[in-house]
């Protein structure tokens, strides 16, 4: 078990993710050792599932994660090579935590035949414009390294910042994609709350409205005129976001504002009438 990278991949986890995903990927290690536990064939089957569709459509978090549980080897059979790839689809989507772990892999030989030229271009492109200036270990690296090697690498990684830039465009759209799919399941549990007078869920339409997600065109008014019943209703989230939207309203607009709020409240009290 690749324990140094195994660390590296959980303390990435640890300091750049939320808790909740941090406690996901705790690896137990004893005394220098990683514990490897059999894997429930259940567990497995669903986990190659869920792989399955986040190499389809998952974010380049998404693409960490997977890596990092192949370390584990607890969900899964653990697999260093297959950890690495996965952490190469991660890193080709911009994930920084990935990029770092394709460092260490090729610069240690774990997962990956070792390839001093490819660390450092990954490196390279973990810190950015300039990076192979900036960073101790980048220099550490080019320490090690003939001129020649230096030379490859940068010219590696510009092929791997274009690359990545592609990857980003992915990740972009995946992420567009997964906001519309998020926006219409929570038109359709929002909607009638707020039909019946909600507040809290007639601000959650009011968002839904002012930014479109792809699911309802961009509205300002149709926003504003559900944060006015929602403020009416108590709710001060509401009444904070029709504050500040009102300001960046034409006259015009606001006539509507108002016409359109009025209706609504007609609506919503013509369906309590008649509601059972």
């Amino acid at each position: 078990m690749p324990i140094r990278l195994v660390l590296l991949a959980i303390g990435l986890l640890a300091v750049t993710r939320p808790a909740s995903a941090q406690s996901a990927a705790v690896e137990q290690v004893t005394d220098g050792k990683a514990t490897k536990a059999a894997v429930d064939p259940a567990k497995r089957e669903e986990f190659l599932r869920r792989a399955r569709s986040i190499d389809e459509r998952g974010s380049a978090f998404s693409q960490y994660m997977i890596g990092v549980y192949y370390l584990q080897g607890t969900e899964i059979e653990q697999d260093t090579a297959e950890a690495v790839r996965w952490f190469r689809k991660g890193a080709l989507m911009g994930d920084h935590a990935s990029q770092l772990c394709m460092v260490h892999a090729y610069r240690s030989g774990e997962g990956v035949s070792e390839d001093k030229v490819e660390a450092l271009a990954w490196s390279i492109v973990s810190d950015g414009p300039g990076g192979d200036k900036d960073r101790e270990a980048t220099r550490a690296l080019k320490r090690s390294m003939t001129p020649e090697q230096v030379r490859r690498a940068r010219e590696r990684s510009e092929e791997l910042v274009r690359s990545v830039a592609e990857g980003e465009k992915i990740a972009r759209k995946r992420f567009d994609l997964t906001q519309k799919e998020i926006a219409a399941q929570d038109l359709k549990v929002y909607a009638p709350l707020a039909e019946q007078g909600i507040a809290t869920a007639q601000t959650q339409i009011g968002i839904i409205h002012s930014r479109g997600l792809g699911v309802v065109p961009v509205d300002c008014v149709e926003a504003c005129a559900w944060w006015t019943l929602a403020a009416e209703g108590g709710d001060k989230d509401a009444d904070r976001y029709l504050r500040d939207a009102r300001q960046k309203l034409t006259r015009e607009a606001l006539d509507r504002l108002a016409v359109r709020a009025e209706s609504l409240r007609s609506q919503l009290a013509a369906k309590k009438k008649v509601a059972p």
